[in-house]
């Protein structure tokens, strides 16, 4: 005989447990309603298959699994950009249903760091991307040392990268002749530039190759290409290319077609992964390419959340940490093509890169060299 008390109590625990599955890892308003987190992100606006536009869509995919209520600010290119993005910021922080955290760009607006702005409303800010070199650290120091709100920062180590993929280029020079080198940067301000020109140099010193001078662009194709064709016209015995960025080589290449040089005629190195990346890589042009730190937001929410369940990253990763870029090639294309593919992101459980969600996790993933983002 089944006793009706029974079947109530199964109904309440069927309840109860639903409750709390649904409720894990979320956030309890002031009045007591449990609700996702809600974290603002403000990103550079970018067209397709950029390394900004994947990050920004990769960012949105992780918080959809992550159950994180996410708005995205975009930041226009334009010269008063800085003063619409800040009003625009400004005005999510002040509103009724505000964020309960920042995630983006350690950006600079007009007077001032945007990290004084998340201090003044004491709303939790991590940054990420942006290179942090000996100046920016002299003057901010790391998070939470002179700003209580600063969280953490996430940035890829560009000199480590530029630095083993030169020494790779330099590897596929021709038997018994001296080597030569083009090399195409960002911007001369740039300090993700900066740190990639620093671990090229250091890399040339060691092999004493001829480099020629390290030529600067504003980091689009035109320029690129603009920059490339007068290069050649000294330098048309170049045996290696080094590429800054993605648009960089796009330009680059499309200068080497016109003008009849075969794939892999010149050994290419360059960072970011893109479709195009993957596609010119499988057809020789490029050797390889570092990158895979457009998952940044993703890992950065994962450790955000926690943080708001009161579970501190920096007790394992520090609060200002690097991420180490890996090397896209035709040996590897196969394996990590899937992660690229923006189609799969949605099938990415990112449950598996937070400790709140994975409590048996034992260390948070920081590549995409891991078989945490394919489970």
């Amino acid at each position: 005989m089944t006793h009706p008390w029974l079947a109530v109590l199964f109904c309440l625990l069927l309840l109860f447990t639903g409750r709390a599955s649904s409720e894990k890892c979320q956030v309890i308003s002031e009045q007591g309603e449990v609700r996702p987190l809600h974290v603002v992100y403000f990103v550079p606006k970018a067209p397709p298959d950029t390394f900004w536009y994947r990050h920004k869509q990769f960012t949105q995919a992780a918080a959809k699994s992550l159950n994180i209520k996410l708005t995205t600010l975009e930041i226009g290119r334009v010269t008063n950009g800085a003063a619409v993005f800040t009003q625009e910021l400004e005005k999510t922080l002040n509103q009724d249903n505000k964020p309960d955290m920042a995630l983006g760009l350690f950006y600079m607006i007009p007077k001032s760091a945007i990290v004084d702005t998340f201090e003044q409303h004491r709303l939790p800010y991590f940054s990420l991307n942006t290179s942090f070199g000996e100046r920016l650290r002299q003057i901010f120091g790391k998070p939470r040392e002179q700003y209580q709100y600063w969280i953490g920062h996430l940035m890829p180590d560009d000199e480590a990268a530029s630095y083993h993929m030169t020494r790779r280029i330099l590897a596929n020079k021709p038997q018994q002749t001296s080597t030569s080198m083009i090399a195409i940067a960002g911007a001369i301000k740039s300090t993700v530039s900066l740190n990639r020109v620093k671990g090229l140099k250091k890399a040339v010193d060691e092999n004493k190759v001829s480099l020629y001078p390290v030529a600067h662009t504003n980091w689009s194709q035109q320029d690129a290409s603009r920059v490339l064709r007068q290069r050649l016209q000294r330098a048309n015995s170049a045996h290696a290319m080094w590429l800054a960025g993605n648009e960089i080589t796009l330009g680059a290449i499309s200068v080497l077609q016109d003008l009849q040089f075969k794939p892999g005629q010149i050994t290419l190195g360059t960072f970011d992964w893109t479709q195009q990346t993957m596609d010119l890589i499988k057809t020789g042009w490029i050797d390889v390419a570092y990158g895979g730190h457009f998952i940044e937001g993703g890992v950065a929410l994962a450790l955000m959340l926690d943080y708001a369940q009161g579970i501190d990253f920096a007790e394992e990763t520090d609060t200002m940490i690097t991420m180490p870029l890996q090397p896209l090639t035709k040996n590897n294309l196969h394996q990590d093509a899937k992660l690229i593919d923006k189609s799969y992101w949605g099938q990415i459980n990112f449950k598996h890169l937070s400790k709140c969600y994975s409590p048996k996790r034992s260390h948070y993933q920081l590549t995409i060299d891991d078989t945490a983002w394919l489970d």
